[in-house]
């Protein structure tokens, strides 16, 4: 699929403007239920214990496997920095 060149504008300024509005929340921390949910939960913090991951419900007693194990997989790379979840 080809985009024309007024779609690619459009499809840019969407984006810059995405970037925009969230750029400010960059330095922010975690917040409300980011604490328990990510930063209280210590099986997260070690994404190569995927058992542990998968076996527990993590999350107010919800078992989200795919959502613990992108949380788990964030905290890897991040080194637990909020800005890249």
């Amino acid at each position: 699929m080809k985009l024309s060149r007024s779609e690619r504008w459009i499809l840019a300024a969407c984006a810059l403007l995405a970037l925009g509005a969230s750029a400010r929340t960059a330095g922010y921390g975690f917040a409300y239920d980011d604490i328990p949910v990510i930063r209280a939960q210590a099986a997260l913090h070690a994404p190569a214990d995927w058992r542990a991951i998968l076996t527990a419900p993590l999350w107010f007693n919800l078992y989200r496997p795919v959502a613990h194990l992108t949380f788990a997989l964030d905290w890897g790379l991040s080194g637990g920095r909020p800005q890249y979840f």
